[in-house]
């Protein structure tokens, strides 16, 4: 994603919302670097084998305790979307 938009990348994108306070749950959740997510949320064509992690969920970092994650399941979404759902739970 970084190489392809110079300037607007990515990168910047965590970065510029991190100063503003806002953190992802996914990530703290997960313990997993940026560029790194073992989850897929989206399926390329609806297909199992195409697994992409590009849907986030941003929080204000205070609420990162208070809150849980839960990405859906494909074998149950697939048939609406290609995306899974990204469910937050909080307090």
């Amino acid at each position: 994603w970084d190489k392809l938009h110079p300037g607007k990348s990515h990168s910047l994108l965590i970065q510029k919302l991190h100063e503003i306070g806002l953190s992802s749950l996914y990530h703290k959740q997960a313990d997993e670097a940026q560029g790194e997510e073992i989850q897929p949320t989206q399926y390329m064509y609806r297909n199992p084998e195409k697994g992409y992690h590009i849907d986030f969920a941003f929080i204000e970092k205070s609420l990162l305790s208070k809150a849980r994650l839960t990405i859906g399941a494909p074998d149950e979404w697939l048939k609406y979307s290609d995306h899974m759902p990204l469910i937050i739970d909080t307090e």
